[in-house]
């Protein structure tokens, strides 16, 4: 057992002392999308099988068979949460908020973009968390999101920040509907934060 933290460099030198020290021949991978495709370079000519649980980037496993993934793709997640706005709420303008850090975030915040917008609808707005000491500023960012009046605002991002987006919208006094990824799924997501606005969904 090897604790890479998602971290893709050290993925990659983990996978390798793997099989080269241990003889590993079947790995089970992050879920981190960004080592997933670390891992993925390596896993042919290494000889390794990976199993990943869920880096949903289309990319993994691609056209490589020796990474399986257990799980939806970023694109079935865009489609059946742009469908499911549009069909329950009758939604036609959306902001996104994405994290500039993930190839996750901003794969699925593109893919949403396009997806949301096939289906009719319009992408007012969309920007990156706001960097600030320390860490991030979630306020700001929805605040001037809020304000182009979207039906609701996509928030593709980890369940570690969604712990601290989801109560900014409200705090910031923002009413909007919220709508997240799988990865809000999670006991440090949503129900931790224990407060999002009315309306508020996430795919499972």
């Amino acid at each position: 057992e090897r604790d890479t933290r998602g971290a893709p460099v050290q993925a990659a030198r983990d996978v390798v002392w793997l099989v080269e020290q241990l003889r590993v021949r079947v790995l089970l991978c992050s879920p981190s999308a960004d080592a997933a495709m670390a891992v993925r370079a390596l896993s042919a000519r290494l000889g390794v099988v990976v199993v990943t649980p869920m880096a949903t980037a289309d990319a993994v496993p691609g056209d490589n068979d020796w990474i399986y993934r257990v799980g939806y793709t970023n694109t079935a997640m865009a489609t059946a949460l742009a469908r499911f706005q549009v069909e329950k709420y009758g939604a036609q303008r959306t902001a996104i908020l994405y994290d500039p850090r993930h190839a996750f975030s901003q794969e699925l915040a593109n893919l949403f973009e396009r997806i949301f917008e096939e289906r009719g609808g319009k992408v007012l707005a969309k920007l990156p968390f706001a960097e600030k000491c320390g860490g991030f500023d979630f306020a700001a960012p929805f605040a001037e999101l809020a304000a182009a009046r979207p039906d609701f605002i996509f928030a593709p991002c980890h369940a570690l920040e969604a712990t601290d987006t989801v109560p900014a919208a409200p705090a910031g006094g923002i009413g909007v509907r919220l709508c997240g990824p799988g990865t809000w799924d999670h006991s440090q997501g949503v129900d931790a934060s224990g407060s999002a606005p009315s309306g508020t969904a996430f795919s499972r």
